[in-house]
């Protein structure tokens, strides 16, 4: 996918829940922002004029251990780094993760409405990203090609 198409997929889904939106890779480094509505943290900050998140916050984002998420949820705040409560949505593929959709959220105040909407971004980005996944058969082909030009 694009990278303006995954620019435009936060843009639109900021506006929609009046929130500041990022999606990570699953390393913690930045692929795209979207503008903020207040909420920006000294975490968001960073990140976006440095182009690079600081090692204290990748550290507390994994040691979470979103990388095993199969929905939504909350990465706990940290006071100490300058760091609010952030929603995070996993996006993977084939139990692979692409990466982290991750909204600030330092109130827990997202409505379950609002969360329901993150994910058909984040399926929207694995599907494009990616495709759709073959039908899966029940027979597998176990044999060599009958032609040697195969």
């Amino acid at each position: 996918m694009a990278e303006n198409e995954i620019q435009r997929m936060a843009d639109a889904l900021a506006e929609k829940l009046q929130r500041s939106v990022v999606i990570n890779d699953p390393e913690i480094r930045l692929i795209c922002a979207s503008r903020h509505f207040g909420d920006e943290d000294e975490v968001r900050v960073h990140a976006v004029l440095q182009r690079m998140t600081e090692k204290a916050a990748i550290g507390h984002i994994l040691s979470h251990d979103v990388a095993q998420w199969s929905g939504p949820g909350v990465v706990p705040g940290r006071a100490d780094i300058g760091m609010a409560a952030r929603l995070c949505m996993p996006i993977c593929w084939q139990g692979v993760i692409l990466g982290l959709l991750m909204v600030i959220d330092p109130v827990a105040s997202l409505t379950g409405e609002q969360i329901d909407a993150i994910k058909p971004p984040a399926r929207t980005w694995q599907r494009r990203s990616f495709g759709t996944p073959p039908p899966r058969t029940k027979k597998r082909w176990r044999g060599r090609p009958r032609s040697e030009n195969y």
